[in-house]
């Protein structure tokens, strides 16, 4: 009779210890896979895509997109993506990576356009952005060379934004919007 009692105590305590165990492995399943994928951007397409506008297209809340040093000849937008948008500063804090990763607007726009509702887990970090030349916003004006943010709530962090025009804000224009801007400089 004692022989039986202890191994229905000994089967529930290992019931307990499988039901805990199950229970760990589903929280770090659930913490792990809430931290988002890393899509790299590479010119020579040795990476996931070739162009940050895939990449940003492609990706999903809470993803970073980390982009290869390179001149990148586009006028990119969030897309309303709580996104990280980031080069290769981001891992290494290298100053290099921030001057060798552009996004030149081509004369075409702005280089970056965050203007759909995006918050503060939306991170742009470690570019130079060159070129652009504004976007077309209220008031019938052209708007932000560098950066254009309307209405939204991103982060900018050590970005140089340069030799960009625009009516006003030929640098950057935040409209309506809550923008933390840390280590950037307007040149």
């Amino acid at each position: 009779m004692l022989h039986s009692c202890a191994q229905a105590c000994l089967k529930v305590r290992n019931d307990e210890l499988n039901l805990k165990a199950l229970g760990v492995l589903l929280f770090l399943t659930i913490t792990f896979s809430s931290q988002g994928t890393i899509i790299t951007v590479k010119q020579d397409g040795t990476g996931n895509y070739e162009t940050i506008q895939e990449a940003i297209n492609a990706s999903v809340h809470g993803d970073t997109v980390l982009v290869y040093p390179g001149t990148y000849y586009e006028n990119v937008i969030f897309n309303s993506k709580k996104i990280t948008l980031a080069s290769l500063y981001l891992l290494t804090h290298d100053d290099t990576y921030i001057h060798n990763t552009i996004i030149d607007g081509n004369q075409n726009g702005s280089c970056v356009r965050i203007i759909q509702g995006e918050d503060e887990t939306t991170v742009l970090c470690g570019f130079t952005l060159q070129n652009g030349s504004g976007t077309w916003g209220p008031y019938n004006s052209l708007l932000g060379g560098g950066i254009y943010i309307i209405d939204t709530h991103p982060q900018v962090r050590n970005c140089y934004i340069t030799n960009n025009t625009a009516w006003y804000g030929g640098g950057i224009i935040v409209w309506q919007a809550n923008t933390f801007l840390s280590g950037c400089y307007c040149l």
